[in-house]
């Protein structure tokens, strides 16, 4: 290893090899006579490598058989070749110069040419120097090799500086060896070698025995090895005396061994020995490596909680890596690393975010020290994932994503944690199909895991853990394209990772994965067995852990399929028993529990219907705290869509609940439904109004919140551009952010009336808004909440279900577009049949019930009452206000009886009217055919009108100057993402852009527009996001918008008649008024004037 001590018996060891030389060979000839012509010509890019092929390879292997200096030659010249055709920057310069390095070091070994070990020297720094422009380049390896290169030159120079420069290489490649890799301690003996030989002191023999069991272990993966390499440890320990200087580093070089053990077989005998031998080690050592042992022993500590559990060591961990990596020592990027991966534990135990977003900051630091390192970038991207996982925000996970792919790109051939690193992007990628379901990602993944499992030795506990995350790749992919054969090669994959003893840690994640791929099969089979076994995997270690929720709900899933198969009450009644604590596990993400409470009431809402409105209550009130932690809105369309109809469901069941007061069911129900509908946008109106309150009595706290409000609110910069504007920080600021604008609300709910600040108002203090009829749709039943001063009753929709629903709206809008394009006369007439009857349909099932139990048994000319219709999931895809017999003349018709009004909520409506001028700001796209009469109109009728150009930038600047926006231009609504439906402007004004958008005065907003007030993702149906939803939210009292596109005539012709009206009448009843007449024109063809409806609180 200390090969300049190695010198003494080369030169009688060379005279014996010259004798054996042979200058020819039958395999040699071969290649020069065969090959050599072969080589690509000069200028080709291939021709680099294949000379370094030719040189460092092939010729190689006959001289390592004939010892011949000549066959050595002629590989270094061809070497040299390849050198000078790799050009300065290329990628492989710095690979092809050690190895000429190398080769010229072994010709110095053979003919003692100074000369050559000069050019050695020289071609392994150029190496080094190239490596900057050579991803994956093994600096640490090269930097080692100088060392032995330059102790060759001062065993035969005596050169005092050439031991200094000895020392400052290995000194370089220990800097670089991460702490976990088994060459460390070899990296270290070199160094203290070199050292001891300053010092004028021997090289202890078992300790070069210990370096050389340690290399071994490297190549083998044998535990012999390892065992071999601790004795030989032990040894030099034993022999070396308690004030001896080196003995901290034998300490460290024993205990570091003894981990790199645990990881193996994981022993916790062998971390307590490692603990105890690093504590002695920083007791004695001076203070320039106190810092690095005390990192060491941070991370063993870490190791041992992975296994033991116990907390002070977690604690203690936390402290030690934080002063570690806070010393400027050359170690400090390994510190950080540790530190990152122990703040993750220390989240996953005890649920701290403060945690959590320090790792990821920490994993930053990491790499912003040394972003060629691996071990960094890993760190980095697996702190990122584990945020994604508890708070799910996308740009998390793909950041995550981008840090492992570079940590995989960089990461050496024999890194030893080569396969964690394939085995951490699986997983991300896994995660990321699940989230966008782009099979791309699922295929990258289940590659990702097979190169990692490739890496490892079998039965390594990570490799356990990656086949049966790959298994679950596997899984979801047999659940996209359906091939079996996908499931019963990750069932064999699980059962292989199952083989480990019953303690090991890994053993209940790998059970609940192998549990759900027999559940894919059973599913796919009905086989029996598979359902058992999957059950009995699934029942391991259910005592704790991060992940306990989970495992609950996959248990108690099991046992459901089981029960429904079998009829066993004892399933069912485990079943429920896991579902309970799962829903009820405060450590839990809120995602699982109300999955679990979900499930659940699923499973006992035949029986118990009491039982399942009150499961489904905790889950209702868990749906505030899932979007409170995201922190886009594609976020929190996600989490929410996820839950679509849970607000229903759990107001169904407490209607049906036979254990409530008759006297509270309905108004509990109501509760239910103003908690978890429309979340996002009942979020940001309950602080709203009470903002105006609390910049009257505390301004400064005030402005604080809106500050941090509106930094929360900011959309998310691209990664690609924040890395052009040389930022890193965003995201974690987010976080942070989200954290303290947390303490700012509770710091102002402790002052004297504002207890309720930001929450849901009581529904006492709703009554006032109606008569609001809430209508609710679900499998169980259906009804409306009838809401007024008077109270909430129940009124019952026994003759509409929830399929009724749904094949009316698909129905009703493909009518709609036959009515607009069908390819003859009798097409579209029969079309518009279609939705009359529709129409007629909502009058009988749901319209009349509820005019019938307000009293509104006859039809008026004149006079008619207000009535809001908050109708919730895919019954707000249909056109309420128009429901009825329209061209019989009965008056059976909501037209003919009420003046009608949405609202998505009873608490959008709480904000009072607002009195001032009627100033109008008026956004015309010159393209349509009629925008230009509709600007005269408004002139007409309103006194102060201005006109801007369709510029996104400058209407939302614009905007909050005015009372009344009229734009009168194109409607998008999209229908995958709504929070990207919008108008067309210059540049589209989205949904997303109006969140943060602040208008404190506005009053009216008339989106003359198509399709601003439709949903086309049923799961978001709830949320109610539009585009007239998000000018609610931004601040209009009331907005007039469309649920389908209607031709520019009828629009223009519904503006003038409006806007005509609405001075004397007020909003609504203008529009009433408009439709009404628009109605008595057209009355077999309701697509012309069905469309438009009035939301929001006005007259």
């Amino acid at each position: 290893m200390f090969g300049w001590r190695r010198q003494g018996r080369k030169q009688q060891e060379r005279k014996e090899q010259e004798r054996e030389q042979q200058t020819s060979d039958p395999v040699l000839d071969l290649i020069r006579n065969e090959l050599v012509p072969l080589l690509p010509p000069p200028g080709d890019p291939g021709r680099a490598n294949a000379l370094m092929n030719l040189g460092a390879n092939l010729l190689m292997a006959g001289y390592e058989r004939t010892r011949s200096p000549a066959i050595l030659d002629e590989a270094i010249g061809y070497c040299q070749q390849g050198v000078a055709a790799t050009p300065v920057g290329d990628r492989r310069r710095a690979s092809h110069l050690e190895h000429l390095a190398s080769l010229l070091g072994r010709r110095y070994e053979a003919t003692r040419n100074t000369a050559d070990l000069d050019e050695a020297i020289e071609t392994c720094r150029a190496a080094l120097e190239a490596a900057r422009t050579s991803p994956g380049f093994n600096v640490a390896d090269c930097q080692a090799a100088l060392g032995d290169l330059l102790g060759w030159r001062y065993a035969a120079s005596g050169d005092p500086a050439d031991l200094e420069h000895v020392i400052a290489a290995y000194r370089r490649a220990v800097q670089l060896t991460d702490a976990k890799l088994p060459s460390r301690p070899a990296m270290v003996r070199r160094l203290d070698a070199a050292l001891a030989v300053q010092r004028g002191r021997p090289v202890d023999p078992a300790a070069r025995a210990g370096d050389a069991a340690g290399a071994r272990f490297t190549e083998t993966g044998s535990i012999a090895d390892l065992d071999r390499a601790v004795a030989a440890y032990r040894r030099v320990l034993d022999a070396t005396s308690p004030g001896d200087p080196q003995r901290a580093t034998r300490l460290q070089t024993l205990a570091r061994t003894l981990a790199i053990r645990a990881s193996v077989n994981g022993s916790t005998q062998d971390l307590d020995e490692a603990v105890k031998h690093f504590r002695k080690a920083v007791g004695i050592a001076s203070a320039r490596r106190r810092a690095e042992l005390r990192g060491d022993l941070g991370r063993v500590l870490t190791d041992r909680y992975v296994r033991s559990d116990r907390r002070a060591d977690l604690d203690e961990a936390v402290t030690l890596l934080t002063g570690a990596a806070d010393a400027r020592t050359p170690e400090r990027t390994t510190h950080l690393i540790d530190l990152a991966r122990t703040l993750r534990m220390r989240f996953l135990a005890a649920g701290d975010r403060a945690d959590l977003n320090r790792s990821v900051a920490t994993g930053r630091r990491a790499v912003a020290l040394d972003p060629d390192d691996p071990m960094a970038q890993a760190a980095l991207g697996n702190a990122l994932m584990l945020r994604f996982g508890y708070v799910g925000a996308i740009a998390d996970l793909d950041a995550a994503i981008d840090a492992l792919r570079v940590a995989v790109d960089t990461g050496p051939p024999d890194h030893p944690s080569r396969g964690s690193f394939f085995s951490d992007l699986g997983t991300a990628l896994q995660l990321r199909y699940q989230r966008t379901s782009d099979p791309a990602d699922l295929d990258a993944s289940i590659a990702a895991f097979r190169t990692g499992i490739d890496v490892w030795h079998p039965g390594q506990p990570a490799r356990n853990e990656a086949l049966a995350f790959y298994g679950n790749s596997l899984r979801l992919r047999c659940e996209l394209t359906g091939n079996l054969a996908d499931v019963d090669q990750g069932i064999e994959a699980c059962r292989t990772a199952l083989a480990i003893p019953d303690d090991d840690p890994n053993r209940h994640v790998i059970g609940m994965l192998l549990g759900l791929l027999l559940k894919a099969r059973y599913a796919r089979t009905g086989k029996l067995s598979d359902l058992d076994e999957a059950v009995a995997a699934s029942r391991v270690d259910l005592g704790g852990g991060p992940d306990l929720g989970p495992r609950l709900t996959a248990l108690g899933n099991l046992l459901g399929s089981r029960y429904v198969r079998t009829r066993d009450d004892a399933d069912l009644t485990e079943a429920m028993v896991h579902f309970l604590r799962a829903t009820t596990l405060a450590s839990a993400a809120p995602t699982w529990r109300i999955q679990a409470a979900r499930t659940a009431a699923t499973i006992v809402a035949p029986s118990a219907p009491g039982q399942a409105a009150r499961l489904l209550e905790i889950a209702v009130r868990l749906l505030p705290e899932l979007a409170a932690a995201r922190f886009t809105r594609d976020d929190h369309y996600h989490a929410l869509g996820a839950f679509s109809g849970l607000a229903s469901d759990a107001a169904a069941l407490t209607l049906d609940d036979p254990e409530r007061d008759p006297a509270t069911r309905a108004r509990d129900a109501l509760r239910l439904l103003e908690e978890g509908r429309a979340v996002l946008l009942s979020q940001a109106l309950n602080t709203r109004d009470d903002l105006t309150d609390l910049r009257v009595a505390q301004p400064a706290l005030a402005a604080r919140f809106e500050k941090l409000r509106d930094r929360l609110d900011e959309p998310v910069v691209s990664p690609e551009l924040l890395t052009l504007l040389g930022g890193t920080r965003q995201a974690d600021d987010r976080h942070d952010l989200a954290d303290e604008f947390a303490a700012v609300l509770t710091q102002i709910r402790t002052k004297d009336g504002f207890a309720r600040f930001g929450l849901p108002p009581a529904i006492e203090d709703l009554l006032d808004r109606g008569p609001v009829a809430v209508c609710n749709v679900t499998s169980y039943r259906s009804d409306a909440l009838l809401v007024g001063s008077a109270g909430v009753t129940c009124v019952p929709l026994t003759r509409m279900t929830r399929d009724d629903v749904t094949d009316r709206v698909a129905v009703f809008h493909a009518s709609l577009a036959e009515a607009r394009a069908g390819r003859t006369i009798a097409d579209r007439q029969q079309a518009q049949r279609r939705l009359t009857s529709t129409l007629e349909w909502l009058w009988d099932s749901v319209a009349e019930p509820i005019l019938l139990a307000l009293g509104h048994h006859r039809s008026l000319d004149d006079g008619w009452p207000r009535l809001w219709w908050a109708p919730g999931g895919l019954l707000g895809l249909l056109p309420l206000h128009a429901a009825g017999y329209h061209h019989d003349g009965s008056g059976r018709t909501v037209l003919d009886r009420v003046v009608s009004s949405y609202t998505p909520t009873l608490r959008a409506l709480r904000r009072p009217l607002r009195a001032g001028p009627q100033r109008a700001l008026v956004v015309a796209d010159p393209d349509l055919p009629h925008a230009e009469a509709e600007v005269s109109t408004l002139r007409e009728h309103l006194p102060d009108v201005v006109t801007v150009p369709a510029v996104r930038k400058d209407v939302l600047a614009k905007l909050a100057s005015y009372r009344i926006a009229h734009f009168a231009c194109h409607g998008h609504s999209d229908p995958v993402d709504p929070s990207r439906s919008h108008l067309r402007l210059d540049v589209p004004l989205s949904v997303a852009d109006l969140h943060a958008v602040r208008l404190d005065d506005a009053d009216l907003a008339y989106l003359s527009a198509c399709r601003t007030a439709a949903i086309d993702v049923a799961d978001l149906a709830d949320e109610s996001i539009h585009l007239t939803s998000a000018f609610q939210l931004a601040g209009f009292t009331q907005v007039i918008g469309t649920l389908w596109e209607i031709q520019d005539e009828i629009a223009a012709k519904v503006s003038a008649d409006f806007y005509r009206a609405v001075g004397q009448v007020g909003a609504a009843r203008a529009l009433h008024v408009t439709v009404r007449g628009l109605r008595d024109q057209f009355p077999h063809t309701p697509s012309l004037w069905a469309a438009h409806l009035h939301t929001g609180a006005g007259r």
